[in-house]
């Protein structure tokens, strides 16, 4: 046998005992699979899926290496999750109540687990880059190739996602908070950013040289911009939106914004569209569930205030425009994301932006930013693609930097509780954590105060009791703005009671 054979029959058996270690590690993954994630079968998918690749990617041929590396991992996956299912069956065991249910629900999720965790069909790749939850995800205008993510660990990513294998070519660094949006320019060569910095960056993307970061302009009320997107009409042109409900336009050549071009809806402005083909209507969505349509001259980025056309319900977290160009449907068509478990897809009526109802698509969707965009090859049956940002899997939490002031002296200080109710009524001037408090509250009655620390907890429930019991008045005006149809009143009536609070 000559010495080219020899190696190739040692390059086989590398290769077949390595399927087989990766085999081993993968069905012992999968065994646990539904246990690690068993309130979020999503998050359970996506995990096994990455293991997956990272086993093919990433494998030894080794022996000793991978037989060492299949015990450590069967060890940790068993104090992590206890005993294996066959392993218990085997054993010796307690009769008991609670074991048989606990029996019952780990075999019922073990046979979940095998029918579902081997489903890999569509998965293309997976990409880890980011530290933090994803944002927005962007393809190239016409280019498939191209895929650039927006995170709220400050960064964003180019990826080329049709080369073998897919690949992270670019890092963008330089915001100093969580990237919020981004879009970019007709012919590719730009990107602009906004952030919770309270800054939009101008970027420049070349194939042959690293990204650049051209432009940094702050906003104008220094307040976190939420929302970014190019004039398509004229890229020297963006419009943004920021959280005190200021939408603007930037020349991003001059970095000055343009005269006139300012103009404030309220809430915070969440997600922007703008009508293509050279038009000049701007769709603007807040998260008080308005949506108001502006007219751009593109020549001098003046704005124009056109009208309330739609108010949805729940927070507006996208807007999608597009054109269908087909004999049954010749109207332009907007699509919306409404936290009020649906999106739904509006046809624009005039160039006034006005929209009228279409359809409506029921989807899950009450907290978290959902975003949502038409396939890029538009048919006779409406194609939706939709994108369920990472943050709905963040482990998110409400800062705790105001959680030591002393809620005894401001309840016992009638000016400065007085102070504090006005910045929640929307009648005065709000101080730092006034505004954080008003910002949260919606969210933390949707979520029963999930995101709280244990002393925003405890410090809520000292206000409560406190407002009922000694200012009832203006308990009345907070449930009256913040809870009009008294459903939270009911929600939450069993637990007040057991807490010695009538609400």
């Amino acid at each position: 046998m000559t010495e080219v054979q020899i190696s190739n029959v040692e390059a086989g058996t590398s290769r077949k005992m390595a399927t087989t270690w990766h085999q081993q590690v993968f069905a012992l993954d999968a065994k646990y699979n539904t246990l690690r994630a068993n309130k979020l079968p999503n998050l359970g998918m996506l995990y096994i899926r990455r293991r997956n690749q990272l086993l093919r990617e990433k494998f030894s041929t080794d022996p000793e290496i991978g037989a060492r590396y299949l015990k450590l991992r069967s060890e940790l996956l068993r104090r992590r999750y206890g005993e294996r299912l066959e392993q218990n069956s085997m054993g010796s065991r307690t009769i008991s109540e609670e074991s048989s249910e606990n029996r019952t629900r780990h075999q019922h999720a073990q046979r979940k687990s095998t029918a579902e965790n081997f489903a890999f069909a569509g998965v293309h790749h997976v990409f880890d880059q980011h530290k933090a939850a994803i944002t927005m995800l962007k393809f190239a205008n016409n280019d498939r190739s191209k895929l650039c993510c927006a995170s709220l660990d400050g960064t964003l990513s180019i990826c080329e996602v049709v080369s073998t294998p897919p690949k992270v070519i670019a890092l963008l660094e330089g915001h100093r908070n969580g990237v919020t949006a981004l879009d970019w320019s007709i012919s590719n060569d730009l990107i602009v950013s906004s952030s919770l910095d309270a800054t939009i960056r101008l970027w420049r993307i070349c194939t042959d040289v690293d990204p650049v970061c051209l432009r940094v302009v702050d906003d104008q009320q220094r307040a976190e911009v939420l929302c970014c997107n190019f004039i398509p009409a004229n890229n020297n042109l963006i419009v943004a939106g920021n959280s005190q409900g200021l939408i603007q336009i930037l020349n991003v050549s001059t970095g000055i914004y343009t005269r006139g071009g300012s103009c404030k809806i309220g809430g915070k402005i969440l997600s922007l569209a703008c009508e293509g083909s050279g038009g000049s209507v701007i769709w603007a969505g807040n998260d008080r569930g308005v949506i108001v349509a502006f007219r751009l001259e593109t020549g001098i980025g003046r704005l124009t205030k056109l009208r309330r056309v739609q108010e949805i319900g729940g927070m507006i977290t996208s807007l999608s425009w597009r054109s269908w160009l087909s004999k049954d449907a010749p109207w332009a068509a907007l699509l919306i994301s409404s936290a009020c478990n649906a999106v739904l897809l509006y046809r624009v009526a005039n160039n006034h932006g006005s929209l009228y109802f279409w359809r409506k698509y029921p989807i899950k969707h009450r907290l978290y930013p959902l975003r949502s965009t038409f396939c890029p090859q538009m048919g006779a049956v409406l194609t939706l693609f939709l994108l369920v940002v990472a943050v709905v899997l963040a482990e998110d939490k409400y800062t705790t930097k105001y959680d030591n002031i002393d809620l005894d002296t401001i309840l016992t200080s009638d000016r400065l509780l007085k102070n504090y109710v006005n910045c929640l009524l929307e009648k005065g001037s709000c101080t730092p954590d006034g505004k954080e408090l008003k910002d949260i509250l919606p969210d933390a009655l949707m979520t029963e105060c999930s995101k709280c620390s244990e002393k925003q907890k405890k410090g809520t429930e000292k206000v409560i009791r406190y407002l009922i019991n000694k200012k009832p008045e203006t308990w009345e005006l907070l449930k009256k703005k913040y809870d009009p149809t008294g459903e939270y009143s009911i929600k939450y009536t069993d637990e007040a009671h057991k807490q010695g609070i009538n609400v």
